[in-house]
């Protein structure tokens, strides 16, 4: 699963994760303490990652969100901007993604929405 490889790839560069299975789960999460970085998948029980951000937009304010999907019919950059999410990472997503965001953080790079594919796929972004 993309979920638990991210979440020991994430460890295995000593960042503290936090990791729920559902939409429930994830919004008392983000309502007891501030993240510098949300990963969330587009589809979550319950409801969808665009709904989660939606949610969340005004509780993370500082946080850089990233919404990751292997087929994003129907959605546009404008969507993704109002949800407040800053990046999309199209899946079958590697790890480099992830740490080159994490490594944008670090260095204080700004949060411009970026689409970003593995490397090792290629192709152009179908994202509008």
């Amino acid at each position: 699963m993309l979920r638990d490889k991210l979440v020991d790839s994430l460890r295995n560069e000593e960042c503290r994760v936090v990791s729920p299975t559902d939409f429930s789960e994830a919004t008392e999460a983000v309502t007891q303490e501030i993240f510098d970085l949300i990963l969330c998948d587009y589809w979550m029980r319950k409801t969808d990652g665009v709904a989660f951000f939606n949610l969340i937009r005004d509780l993370q304010k500082t946080a850089v969100k990233v919404l990751m999907a292997g087929y994003p019919t129907g959605l546009t950059k404008s969507d993704l901007r109002r949800a407040g999410i800053d990046h999309l990472i199209k899946k079958p997503a590697a790890f480099e993604c992830v740490k080159t965001l994490m490594e944008d953080l670090a260095h204080g790079k700004p949060r411009s929405f970026r689409p970003m594919e593995s490397k090792t796929k290629g192709g152009p972004s179908t994202w509008q």
